[in-house]
């Protein structure tokens, strides 16, 4: 046991702590982060250099650095502080918290797997998940975001109905030309570029299927892409998406009460949580972002006339009408996500493990980036 009263003379591990801060899982491993201490305080900064075109109010970036401000307390839990979140209310501000350190701090038995959690794309069995493991999940979950709620999806055939919204929220990834060009923005197609950026979706951790690669090379011409759609070809790329989602023992829909920054960070520490919670259980998660970023998207558009919203691309009038369509059959399925804002669904299960994890940018870079 850590003796509290003598951590005040303890040095605060300030390098540790963000080493385990840029663990944290990121939109396409984007690593949106900038952070800086002053004094016992880490400041976190909402690097928007390193934002994607889609990511509509930093939904997806927000809740990454709410996953390193977890990961932060948790490793300072390790040297006997505990800590304290503020968030400011600007949500343009670059800085988005104080993560404020002071001693106090016990151990934290998820600690030991903050290097193990990692994004795992392969297919998973279907072995269903015992609904006491969903409930410790939910419950790591909780502790960290007390408003945030975790639904579960488990039985086979709401599974099979879900498989397909994702699917068709994933095809616009293929459809949209701003979508596109995120994807390929992101893809590090050898491993020469992936160790070069250390950033990025390393085409090796994608679980492609045969000649997956060829293929996501020859459709980087959008012109090709947008050709090719005409003959369904996105729908023939989304079939492995859909394939995936079936192939799982249980699915976590995350929601949070408001679009508040606050929120969105909160969602984010719930989600390490979760996930971090689901490696010790030795169960694989895929985070799964295209139904929540296209419901965050027909939202805007509801709001796209107030003059304090910064503009967006609008979708086309065949794209809006299928996100609608998707959120309305969302909500048919889980009446309790009603007036909630979904952060994010994820599928989870029985996989074997990958071979190699998505790399990260060093602690150093992430302390020294907001000097440039």
């Amino acid at each position: 046991m850590i003796d509290n009263a003598a951590t005040s003379t303890i040095e605060l591990p300030e390098l540790e702590i963000v080493r385990a801060a840029v663990q944290a899982p990121s939109p396409d491993n984007n690593q949106p982060w900038r952070f800086r201490f002053s004094d016992q305080t880490l400041i976190v900064e909402h690097d928007q250099s390193r934002a994607l075109p889609s990511d509509i109010d930093g939904i997806f970036d927000l809740q990454s650095l709410g996953a390193a401000i977890e990961n932060a307390s948790i490793a300072a839990r390790q040297f006997g502080f505990a800590s304290q979140a503020r968030y400011p209310a600007e949500r343009a501000a670059p800085v988005v918290a104080h993560l404020e350190f002071f001693p106090g701090g016990r151990p934290d038995p998820l600690a030991e797997f903050l290097a193990e959690r990692g994004t795992n794309r392969v297919a998973y069995s279907r072995r269903p998940i015992a609904p006491a493991t969903l409930e410790r999940l939910a419950a790591e979950a909780l502790a960290a975001a007390p408003a945030a709620r975790v639904d579960w999806i488990g039985d086979r055939t709401r599974i099979r109905r879900l498989a397909g919204l994702v699917a068709a929220g994933d095809r616009l990834r293929f459809e949209y030309r701003e979508f596109h060009a995120e994807l390929y923005r992101q893809l590090r197609f050898t491993p020469a570029e992936a160790e070069r950026t250390r950033d990025g979706l390393d085409l090796r951790l994608l679980a492609l299927p045969p000649g997956g690669r060829l293929t996501l090379r020859m459709l980087r011409s959008w012109r090709l892409m947008r050709l090719l759609n005409h003959c369904g070809l996105s729908r023939m790329l989304t079939l492995s998406s859909a394939l995936a989602v079936w192939q799982s023992g249980a699915l976590a829909v995350l929601s949070v009460p408001s679009d508040s920054p606050a929120d969105f960070m909160t969602a984010g520490r719930a989600l390490e949580r979760l996930w971090l919670a689901a490696a010790r259980e030795q169960l694989s998660v895929h985070p799964l972002g295209s139904l929540p970023i296209l419901l965050r998207r027909v939202e805007r558009s509801r709001r796209e006339n107030k003059q304090d919203e910064p503009a967006v691309a609008p979708l086309s009038a065949a794209h809006r009408r299928l996100s609608e369509k998707i959120g309305r059959k969302l909500e048919n399925m889980l009446p309790s996500i009603a007036d909630r804002t979904v952060t994010m669904l994820l599928r989870i299960g029985y996989g074997r493990p990958p071979a190699l994890k998505s790399q990260r940018r060093s602690a150093h870079v992430a302390l020294s980036s907001h000097d440039r």
